[in-house]
């Protein structure tokens, strides 16, 4: 059986009119989903307004004082490698101000990875395990021809290691490597000991710069982890939660440990040997941990990278 054309051409139609149908469906529930994400991006940015107003409030409140923290801890530690230089013999190749600076560096990319991204009391615990490395300067000086062999092939494997893993307790790995403990030895072995005493001295009247200008400006980040902690809680009792907002939210606790950071990195602990009329057994170790904080503390711009 044959359809006339008029069948025909009202089997067309009616196939257009289907197609068409079909895709104005299609169309408007693609433009309600679009609707739908663009109220909701809306009333996320509405909602979250605050807490980038908060944010920038905190990091306005707070410029001056970590500026002036940071230039003090970088001038501290330039200070510090001069004093090396001057109670130093000059009988090795390189100056010791090089010495030294090389062994905080290497303290410093020990934590770069996890500043302001871990616990800062755990952070602080750590970094104190620097203070120890001369208790077994006697013992690294009888292996120095093998850590010297050894040195030549792991400087790389060190960095390799660093790249791959920049949160895995990195400081482990530095404390046994031959790399940091001869250049321990070749630091420690160019300060004689009877001139440590009169490089400590100095130096911990230094490094009291900082803490005396650290209390100064406690307060100041204390009032601001609190706005920011506060923000937090709140936040908690919204409908909206600030981690929808990825950026943000990153920035905002990136801060917020930033601040928690410097404000635990007080250096009172040097307020001890400023004090005390006793000589300090280890000199050299407690440099090397007081001059890695002062390091890291001028790096502030650095953490979380």
């Amino acid at each position: 059986m044959h359809m006339s054309k008029y069948e025909l051409l009202s089997l067309i139609v009616a196939g257009l009119s289907l197609f068409v149908a079909t895709w104005a469906i299609a169309v408007s529930k693609h433009t309600a989903k679009s609707q739908a994400v663009m109220t909701g991006r809306n009333l996320l940015a509405t909602n979250h307004t605050k807490y980038s107003n908060l944010l920038f409030e905190v990091q306005t409140a707070t410029q001056d004082a970590k500026e002036r923290l940071t230039d003090t801890a970088r001038d501290i530690h330039d200070q510090l490698c001069h004093l090396f230089d001057q109670y130093g013999t000059r009988d090795g190749v390189r100056p010791v101000r090089h010495l030294y600076d090389e062994v905080i560096q290497w303290t410093f990319d020990s934590f770069r990875g996890e500043l302001a991204r871990q616990p800062v009391l755990n952070l602080g615990r750590r970094f104190a395990s620097f203070r120890y490395v001369e208790d077994s300067i006697d013992e690294l000086r009888l292996t120095k021809r093998k850590l010297q062999a050894k040195a030549r092939w792991e400087r790389l494997a060190l960095r390799r290691t660093y790249q791959k893993n920049r949160n895995g307790h990195f400081e482990h790995v530095v404390l046994k490597s031959a790399t940091f403990n001869l250049l321990v030895v070749d630091l420690c072995d160019r300060v004689r000991s009877e001139s440590r005493s009169d490089l400590f001295r100095p130096a911990i009247i230094a490094i009291s710069r900082y803490t005396d200008l650290h209390r100064e400006h406690r307060a100041i980040f204390e009032e601001n982890i609190a706005k920011l902690e506060a923000g937090l809680r709140q936040n908690e009792l919204e409908e909206f939660a600030l981690s929808e907002s990825s950026p943000l939210f990153q920035k905002y606790r990136l801060e917020l440990s930033k601040l928690e950071t410097i404000e635990h990195f007080s250096l009172d602990d040097s307020q001890i040997f400023l004090e005390s009329k006793f000589p300090t057994p280890t000199p050299i170790g407690e440099l090397i941990y007081f001059g890695g904080l002062l390091y890291a503390i001028s790096m502030e711009w650095a953490w979380g990278d």
